[in-house]
Formats: C-alpha cells, structure tokens, sequence
C-alpha cells in the first residue's frame, strides 16, 4: 500500500477519470504542465482547502461535508501538501461510505504512477511486449519476428505465384554415350573414341544436348535461321536404326537447365529461335551425324565444360509488392506470411520474405551433365548479410545452397538395347572369320575329294571304290561347310527374335510436362483472414512480444503505448513501498494513452 501524507490542502474531488486503481490504463503525460492541466479541467462536484487524513484498517479515508447522493460520481481525487510545496499527489477514489446525513467518508488509494509521474526514470528493463515500430520509411516492415505462441490457424491462402524457367518452354534432351558418335576432321578422334573430362573430373563418356520447344517449335544453329537442329525425334529415329549407336547409348534425359551457358535469340517472325551455347569455359560444337539410312541430324557436342554456370534472375523489385495488405507489419513475417519453392512432385523448401536481406525477390538456379539430371533452386542474398572482398556472387552466393530446392527426380528417357544389333556389332569380325574359315576348309575338302577321284582314275591299278570313296568325300566336304554356314545364320536369327530390352527406365516426363509439372514456383502464402484479423486486434491493443533488455518504448504511437516488462528496473529516490508497486505495474502491463479518449482502441496508432 501506497504511503499517504497526514493531512492535504486544496483537495479536489474529481468525477469522469477513466481510469481505474488495476492499473490496466493510464493517461501519459510527456510534461507535469500537461498532467496538472489534465486533471485540473475534470469535474470538480467538492473541493476543499485544508483536511487531515485518517486511516483505519490500512484504510485511508477522508471525512467530506456533504451527503453521499452528491459524491456518487466522484472515482478520483487530487491534492497539495503544504510541506511538499506545490506538489501535486493524485488518488483512486476507492469507496464511499455514509456517515450521517451530512458528512461521507471518501476512501482513497495514492495513485502511484500519477503522483511521481516526474520523480523516476527507468533504466534498462527486460521488455515482454510494447509497441514496437511498424514501418521503415520506405516502407517496409520493420523486423520482429519473436515467437507470440498465439493462434494463427492451420490453413493458408495462396496469394501470389510465380512458374520459373529458364526460358520458357525450352528443354534439353541429354545423350550420353560410351564413345565418340560422329567422326568429325576438326577434332583428333574418330567414331567409336572416348574423350572425357567436365568440370576437371575425367570420365569415360560423351555428351550430347539436344535443345527443343515442347511446342514444336524449331531451333536454329545459326543467325540466319537456315540451320535446325534435330528434333528428339529425329535423333531417336537415327540412333535407334544403326547398330553402331542404339548399344551405345548409357542414358538419356529431359533437364530444364544443363548448367552450360546459353543464350536464345527468338526469330522476329516468331517461327523459332537460334539457341548458342557460346561460353569462354566451354566447348560446344555442332556436330552431323548420319546413321546412313534415315538420313542427317544435327545436334550438340560437348567436348569440354570447365565449370557450370549459375542463372540468376530477379522476380520480384518489392517481394511485398504482390501481398494481401496488412495492417500490423508482423503479419507478413514466418508464419504468418510463408514462402515456398516447390515442383509441386514433392520437393519443396520453404523460406520466409524477412530473411531475404534486400528487397529484391532473386533466384538462382544451377544444373550439371551427369548421367542422370539434378538441378538445383535457390533464392539469392537468403541469410547473407556478409561481403567478402569483391567476389559476392563467388564467395557468398554458393552459401544458398543451404537453403534450396535440390531436385534429384529422374527426368529419364527410357534406353532401349538391342541385343541383335549389340550382338552384330560385338562379334562381327568373329563372325566373318567363322565365315571364311568354313568356306576355306569346306573349298580344300572339296578339291581333295576331285584330287582322289582324279587319282584313282589315273592309277593302273585305279578300281571303282576309290572312285566311290573320293565323290562321298567331295560331296561332304561341300555339304559341312553349307551346314557350318548355315548354323551361323540360325543362330543370327534365333539372336534377332529376341525382344529388345530396356537398358534403363525413363521417368514419367509424359505426366509432368503435360500437366505442367515442369520448372520450378515460387508460391507467397498468407493465413486466413479471419485469423490475420484476430491477430490484427491483438496486436494493434498490446503490441508485438520483445523480448528484449532495453529500456520501453513509452510514447513511440500515436493514441497509445502498451508495456509489459519482467522484473522492471526503476531509477527513483522514493520509499521502497510506494517504488516496489510501480514496478509491479509495469510488470503486469499497462497501457500508457497519450489521448483523452482512453479505452477507444478504433483510434488510429501508427507511429509519430
């Protein structure tokens, strides 16, 4: 309890103060002048000059001389000491009680936070929750993302969502080979070679890419737009015709991006488009390859990649820009606002707007040849707030991979083996020499057999078996090798009844890419209205949770400022009493108005 002076002098009973003894509300004065006129303008049903204080009970009371029916609207009272000079103190009118006809006892508590309003200072406290800043000046939301454990609801509303691709509609089919494919004069191999080597790694394949709209669209080699490259189709049809390719083929796949460097040059008739994949750390040709039968196709060679390229695009100049508008900054702050990068087959990461450190909503994406496709998604500058020299994209760009969307889906086309053809193409100088050998040795049965017939037919004493005898070994010797040769060419034929197999299994691109399940999103997910609005409420009476060493923000509003502090520290030449109930008040959490109209949250309360 509050310590009250003995006796008071210009007493003054007040009516209509509209705050109370729980000290839930107050009103905030930025001068004494200001709280001394405040009070002094309230109603004033009694005034006294001069009247001494009595306690009972703890009770502090005064006795007034006038009858309770003219005192019901009085709650408040304030007074002067004439040993405190012109201090004024200020009370909660806490009963009333009827003495006689004329006389009232009025009991009173001290309103502590009111009479040493101006006599304390507060030093550095452990902030629960006040009314922080909204808004930059730009702006933007001002950063506060302290846990508030308050309900926010389980669903979201997609509000903003954005299909990213390289370019638009292009793919790139991928071939990879045990060998060389196509004999080319400009470079030191042959068909049938291994050259190798991507990113310094050395590696006994050869790569292929074939760049293609999935709207049929046709791609041009060079400027003129003279020179298409092959279809997929047409180069499946090539490859899959002639046994010195179709066995060769270890993997082939459809990828958004390859991680060469490209660039698109549309036709401005809009009949296609010239894709290059000039780069200074690589080496792609464009090669001609036939399987002599379906005629020429025309596609790319990739020689050499010394390092993989990283595409970076801006999607968004102000990633705000695109959400529902709020009132209270937080909202849009995890989790009440949710980014999402996904592929919508599974792979997903989600991320939040606060953590990207500009205003800018970037993304990077980065690919590889390998046997198999694996691309990766990211947003750029998430979580990077460091500058390393001048190699920001080098040295801080990669740390994204830490928060991005790796997809390891198998974008494969199935590698179909023909055991014929493989079979044809693995045996054939064995099979020749098998060939001519049984021709041979059937040719010298042959003449050895005419030898003895011609012998026995020479000799004197030459008799008709051994005529006989050479004519069977004539004939024998004719008929093994026709059955010799003939047993070779079954078992060609029984090898060629043999169904083709599937070397590897394609991935079901079919379903991806016609129900455009391809390239990558960037989905932006606010809660539902009607739980924004119930945080909205909230938030907009008692602030955003701090958590916080520092000392309240106290008039940073326009209409009012809550505080709640955690063993508050106040700086004050006070009695202990009367200082421990001030900490207690902040402590527990008051609302400082800085308006007349206490209690009217419909105010506006941005910053000032």
């Amino acid at each position: 309890m509050a310590t009250v002076p003995l006796s008071g002098t210009n007493v003054r009973l007040l009516s209509g103060v509209p705050f109370y003894n729980d000290y839930k509300d107050t009103r905030w004065f930025d001068t004494k002048d200001q709280q001394t006129a405040y009070f002094l303008n309230r109603a004033c049903p009694k005034s006294m000059q001069q009247v001494t204080f009595q306690r009972f009970e703890d009770k502090t009371y005064i006795a007034v001389s006038a009858p309770i029916d003219d005192l019901r609207t009085v709650n408040y009272l304030m007074f002067q000491n004439a040993k405190t000079y012109d201090k004024w103190f200020y009370a909660f009118v806490t009963k009333l009680e009827y003495k006689n006809s004329g006389t009232t006892y009025v009991h009173f508590q001290l309103d502590v936070l009111q009479t040493w309003r101006f006599d304390y200072g507060f030093k550095p406290s452990f902030v629960l929750r006040e009314h922080t800043p909204l808004w930059w000046a730009d702006g933007t939301p001002v950063r506060n993302t302290v846990p508030e454990q308050l309900n926010y609801g389980e669903a979201y509303d997609v509000v903003w969502r954005e299909k990213y691709q390289p370019y638009a509609g292009l793919k790139f089919l991928v071939l990879i080979s045990n060998s060389v494919l196509h004999p080319s004069t400009a470079d030191d191999f042959t068909s049938g070679d291994i050259v190798g080597g991507k990113v310094g790694v050395p590696q006994p394949l050869s790569y292929y890419v074939v760049p293609f709209f999935t709207n049929g669209m046709p791609i041009y080699y060079d400027a003129n737009f003279s020179t298409p490259i092959s279809t997929p189709e047409e180069v499946f049809r090539s490859l899959y015709t002639s046994p010195q390719s179709v066995n060769q083929i270890v993997s082939a796949y459809v990828a958004d991006f390859t991680g060469l460097e490209f660039t698109v040059t549309p036709n401005s008739g809009n009949n296609g488009a010239v894709v290059n994949f000039d780069g200074a750390a690589q080496q792609v040709s464009w090669e001609l390859w036939s399987d002599g039968a379906t005629g020429n196709v025309t596609l790319y060679y990739v020689k050499e990649a010394k390092k993989f390229v990283t595409l970076k695009k801006q999607i968004l100049a102000d990633k705000y820009d695109v959400l529902e508008p709020v009132g209270e900054s937080k909202l849009l702050m995890y989790p009440y606002t949710v980014g999402l990068l996904t592929d919508y087959k599974g792979n997903q990461y989600e991320f939040r707007l606060e953590d990207i450190t500009n205003n800018y909503l970037t993304v990077l994406m980065r690919g590889s040849l390998g046997t198999s496709s694996k691309t990766m998604f990211a947003l750029a500058d998430y979580n990077n707030t460091a500058m390393i020299g001048n190699e920001v994209e080098e040295a801080i760009q990669p740390t994204a991979m830490d928060h991005a969307l790796i997809d390891n889906d198998p974008h494969d086309i199935a590698v179909v083996t023909d055991y014929l053809a493989a079979y044809m193409q693995g045996h054939k100088n064995s099979i020749q020499a098998n060939r001519n050998n049984i021709v041979f040795n059937g040719t010298m049965n042959t003449l050895s057999g005419v030898a003895g017939i011609a012998g026995s037919l020479a000799s004197p004493i030459g008799t008709a078996s051994g005529v006989a005898n050479g004519a069977v070994n004539t004939i024998q010797g004719a008929g093994n090798a026709v059955l010799q040769l003939q047993s070779i060419n079954a078992q060609i034929k029984d090898i060629s009844n043999v169904p083709p197999s599937i070397a590897k299994m394609g991935g079901n691109i079919a379903f991806d890419y016609g129900n455009e399940y391809d390239g990558y999103h960037i989905v932006l997910k606010q809660i539902k209205p009607e739980h924004q609005k119930k945080l909205s409420d909230f938030w907009h009476a008692y602030g955003y949770k701090v958590n916080e060493l520092k000392v309240p923000n106290f008039h940073t509003r326009l209409s009012w400022n809550y505080v709640q502090t955690l063993n508050c520290r106040i700086l004050a030449d006070l009695n202990n009493e009367d200082l421990a109930e001030l900490k207690a008040i902040f402590d527990n959490g008051i609302t400082l108005w800085h308006t007349d109209d206490i209690g009217n949250y419909d105010l506006l309360n941005g910053g000032i």
